[in-house]
Parts: structure tokens; C-alpha cells; sequence
């Protein structure tokens, strides 16, 4: 008798278990569903099962991110922005005090994984910035200012947006204890 009753338990476990990605995913009946329930409330092994195949599933469902910009397209699509740019930056120019940038200043930054491009090239509007290289392989893009807004400007409103993680210029700063 126990051991009837043993393989009648593993019967059991084997059918839950197989029916976890479907009460992940909703789409089983509702006599599944609560099979499944009572059992993980007695089983750690289908428990653990739920949380691994759970982060599969957020995993496969979550937003695309921001992961490879092809050079060649990025050089186009800047190309383009820059034309934009320029036109309405020549109209601003009579208007605008001229703001020096340090040769070469580029900020790094890097962006949340989760950042969509139209985020990303939402926040970099705004900042008035331009991607110059990147993503590397640590998620690190290299900006370069579009404006004659300073760069310390720029890279003030990057730190403000929780999308970004990290943001710095490649130019040290003059401290009090420095010198120019």
C-alpha cells in the first residue's frame, strides 16, 4: 500500500510540474489551476520550478532594450539628425552666447538595460547630445554635445533621469584645491 501510495505522489508531482509554464503563462482551466496551486503550497521542488521558469517568462516578455546599434546605421541615422540639427542650430546661433566645449569633451554614460530607444533618444534630445561611439561591450556609449549648451548642463540632466546609471565627462573637473 505505501508504495502505491508513493507512485501515485510522483504521478502527481510529474503532472504539476509539467503544467507550471501553462499556470505561469494563464493559460490553463481553472480545475488546472488549482491543482497546481494546492500542490505548490505542499511542494518546495515545484516552488522552485515556478520561481526558475518565472524568471524565464519575465525574461522572454520583458521590453527589448537598447542592446547593438550596427555602426554603419548609427552614422546614418547621426548623419541625418545632424543635417536637422544644424539648420535649426544656424537659426539659434545669432541668438545663443557662445559656449566653448573643451576639445574632445565626451560624456560616458551608461543606461538602464531596459531603456527603449525611444527613451534613450528622447533623453539624449533633451540633454542635447549625440551618441559618438558605442554601446561597448559594458553597455558604455560615448556623447558628445549637439548644442552650445555646456556639457556640465548636459550631463546634469542625464543624472536626473533614473534610466541612467552612470554619467560622466571624460574632462576632470577644476575643484577648489585644482588648477586650470
Amino acid at each position: 500500500m505505501t508504495h502505491n501510495h508513493r507512485s501515485d505522489d510522483v504521478r502527481v508531482h510529474q503532472e504539476i510540474s509539467e503544467l507550471i509554464p501553462w499556470y505561469l503563462n494563464g493559460s490553463i482551466g481553472d480545475h488546472e489551476r488549482q491543482r497546481v496551486e494546492a500542490h505548490l503550497l505542499l511542494c518546495v521542488l515545484c516552488r522552485d520550478d515556478l520561481a526558475r521558469e518565472r524568471r524565464v517568462y519575465q525574461g522572454m516578455t520583458a521590453d527589448t532594450a537598447v542592446e547593438y546599434m550596427p555602426a554603419a546605421s548609427l552614422r546614418r541615422l547621426q548623419a541625418r539628425l545632424d543635417g536637422v540639427d544644424a539648420a535649426a542650430s544656424a537659426d539659434m546661433a545669432a541668438d545663443t552666447p557662445a559656449v566653448t566645449h573643451a576639445p574632445n569633451e565626451v560624456i560616458r554614460a551608461v543606461f538602464s538595460p531596459a531603456i527603449t530607444l525611444v527613451e534613450l533618444q528622447s533623453i539624449l534630445d533633451e540633454a542635447q547630445l549625440r551618441i559618438i561611439s558605442g554601446p561597448t561591450e559594458a553597455g558604455v556609449y560615448s556623447l558628445a554635445a549637439n548644442s552650445r549648451r555646456p556639457v556640465s548642463s548636459s550631463l546634469a540632466l542625464l543624472r536626473a533621469h533614473a534610466k541612467v546609471r552612470f554619467a560622466e565627462s571624460t574632462q576632470p573637473t577644476v575643484g577648489s584645491g585644482d588648477t586650470p
